[in-house]
């Protein structure tokens, strides 16, 4: 019910539009809104984000520390303060689709009509969730490309450059068009 009318109010409404959707919101939270697990070792925080940790040195300081991670990771970018603010972590993904940083959460909350930016935690909230998620493709072009059925660049808006899961979102996508 939730996401059906998160779909009417951000004109998800036609087939292909709502299977990109659903596969998108499958595959990132697997229908359950999530919170950012930032619980790495030292190895996958230098793997996951050498430009933050350029050796094992520096990232053993911050391994198995969410809060300081998060704080780290997501500092001065998405409208956070410095990593000495916090607001990394209090930022960090939240959602059916991982919605990150200060911005996103002012923004998003503007459209949806809820202070997400004072209250993040709103996120992790079915209907919250779901009209984000709705939000988030309706205000980020999304639609016209699930329209073309352009699996790829739909993936790329949700999940940026690095193409995440392309592969299962592809199987998500191809067993919802089974039903059409």
């Amino acid at each position: 019910m939730k996401l059906n009318k998160a779909a009417e109010t951000f004109q998800i409404t036609t087939p292909l539009r709502v299977l990109h959707w659903l596969a998108q919101i499958g595959h990132e939270s697997s229908f359950k809104p999530q919170e950012e697990n930032l619980n790495y070792s030292a190895k996958r925080l230098f793997e996951v984000f050498p430009s933050k940790f350029p050796n094992i040195a520096a990232a053993q300081v911050y391994a198995y520390k969410p809060q300081a991670i998060g704080s780290r990771v997501y500092a001065d970018k998405l409208g956070n303060g410095s990593e000495l603010s916090g607001e990394g972590y209090l930022y960090r993904g939240r959602g059916y689709l991982q919605l990150t940083g200060k911005s996103n959460y002012t923004k998003y909350g503007k459209l949806i009509g809820f202070e997400l930016h004072t209250h993040p935690d709103l996120c992790l909230q079915h209907g919250i969730s779901a009209l984000v998620a709705g939000a988030y493709f309706q205000h980020n072009n999304i639609l016209q490309y699930a329209d073309k059925d352009d699996i790829a660049t739909v993936t790329r808006l949700v999940n940026g450059r690095a193409m995440l899961g392309l592969s299962d979102r592809i199987r998500r996508l191809a067993a919802g068009k089974k039903y059409l």
